[in-house]
């Protein structure tokens, strides 16, 4: 009984969670056509609404430690989940992500992606794709923020250690 409540409350959230996703991204398209600033309002505006329903729907507690930095820096930390990119993002104030280049065709999504100056990388070409995410980053300093960056290159299982992507 007590699992079939927990994978009904899973299910609630996930549904809202998405639904949320395509209500943010449109109530705030206007916003984000006209600024970079409407589209970092809508991430964090997301982030926060999905670490808060995620508190009371399935009852998962987050828990962010250290300082939180505020300059241009690279954070490199494990992929596990599309929470831990909502949890990143949620307290970085100008945050960008390497991602894969696949993700800019998913609509709306993609366009907030490329408009918050996410940099996208064609994982299959290897070493160019390294090159180009390169000057691609080089570029982006100009503005600064915080670089997001998975260098396993994709999700991982808590506890496992796959190898960090070099070329």
């Amino acid at each position: 009984m007590r699992y079939s409540i927990q994978w009904c409350r899973s299910l609630i959230f996930n549904i809202q969670i998405y639904l949320a996703l395509v209500l943010t991204a449109v109530v705030f398209l206007p916003w984000m056509i006209a600024s970079k600033k409407g589209a970092l309002g809508a991430i964090k505006f997301y982030s926060r609404y999905v670490l808060w329903t995620a508190s009371w729907i399935i009852d998962l507690k987050t828990e962010i430690r250290g300082e939180i930095p505020q300059s241009s820096v690279i954070i490199a930390a494990k992929h596990q989940s599309f929470l831990d990119i909502l949890m990143i993002y949620s307290v970085i104030p100008n945050g960008y992500f390497i991602m894969k280049r696949g993700l800019l065709y998913i609509p709306l999504f993609g366009q907030y992606a490329y408009r918050l100056g996410c940099i996208p990388v064609s994982r299959g070409k290897r070493g160019r794709a390294i090159f180009q995410m390169l000057k691609d980053v080089e570029k982006r300093k100009v503005t600064g923020g915080q670089l997001v960056i998975y260098p396993q290159g994709t999700r991982v299982a808590p506890g496992s250690r796959n190898p960090i992507k070099l070329e």
